[in-house]
């Protein structure tokens, strides 16, 4: 559900007003560790159960910033004795920023936390699915059981298109600043590059022709290449005029095990994952060129 919700302490009144693509979704991570340092610290005071959640409306994703604007306003939400609001709403955060100090501060821990031994990415060994417009991420050893309960590989439609929604035109955040970094305004402007630090750039361009190099087609690989492929061309290729659920690709994901990869059907994935497979296509490790 999209729309704008309203989270009420039932001890003393204050109000926190907020906006989501994911209404269900966001109310358990407010639950479980709010992103508002003043809700956060407020929930661990009085405990979940003194607190009420509510949706004041549903929206859709082009007018769910006015409508968050709108009921902040309403509520007054952002006065600290009526509410838990750091801003007036609209854009995710209205605008607001970290200040350079903080910003500081949240990358020396990051660097902190990845610098540990035990250290390891949350995302890591893990894959997105969805069911209906709900996108999560779950561990590969958990894969099959999310799919016997109807979970789907992959983002739903909704996510993908709001996701895309997000970084087209006004709302890419480099929409408008081109000028930034042209002309005069390029930090590089007027400057070049040394003959040493032209040579480790050459250093470390990818080769592109692999391991191709010096070696040569022969006439009849070179005949093959040339010519038609009558037996998969037009309307004797198995796919001709298919779509959709008609496609013999229809339903299947592409894997790979680091050597090949190949698409398979969603329920035979699981018994592949067994094995070392992982979905996705496969990415070939480029080589440095030798100069």
């Amino acid at each position: 559900m999209i729309g704008i919700y309203k989270i009420t302490n039932k001890i003393d009144g204050k109000i926190y007003i907020g906006q989501s693509l994911n209404i269900e979704k966001r109310l358990k991570s407010h639950m479980n560790c709010s992103t508002n340092v003043h809700l956060r610290n407020a929930i661990k005071k009085y405990g979940k159960d003194n607190f009420l959640f509510e949706v004041l409306e549903e929206t859709d994703v082009y007018s769910i910033n006015e409508r968050e604007r709108y009921w902040i306003d309403v509520y007054k939400s952002t006065n600290p004795e009526k509410g838990y609001n750091l801003t007036d709403g609209g854009e995710r955060v209205g605008g607001w920023h970290h200040t350079e100090e903080t910003c500081q501060k949240l990358s020396e821990l990051a660097k902190k936390r990845a610098s540990k031994p035990d250290y390891h990415n949350p995302t890591e060994n893990s894959v997105i699915i969805h069911k209906g417009d709900v996108t999560s991420r779950v561990k590969k050893e958990l894969l099959e059981e999310k799919l016997s309960e109807g979970w789907e590989l992959g983002w739903s439609r909704e996510s993908a298109k709001q996701g895309g929604l997000k970084r087209r035109g006004s709302g890419n955040g480099y929409y408008g600043k081109g000028y930034l970094s042209s002309g005069k305004n390029n930090p590089f402007y007027g400057k070049h590059h040394t003959e040493e630090t032209k040579q480790k750039i050459r250093d470390n361009m990818p080769d592109t022709t692999y391991n191709w190099r010096g070696k040569h087609h022969t006439e009849e690989a070179k005949q093959k290449m040339r010519g038609p492929r009558p037996s998969i061309t037009g309307d004797k290729n198995p796919n001709f005029g298919k779509r959709g659920k008609d496609s013999v690709m229809y339903g299947r994901k592409c894997i790979n095990n680091g050597i090949i990869e190949k698409r398979v059907y969603e329920e035979d994935i699981p018994k592949y994952i067994e094995d070392g497979w992982v979905i996705g296509r496969l990415v070939v490790p480029y080589k440095k060129k030798s100069i």
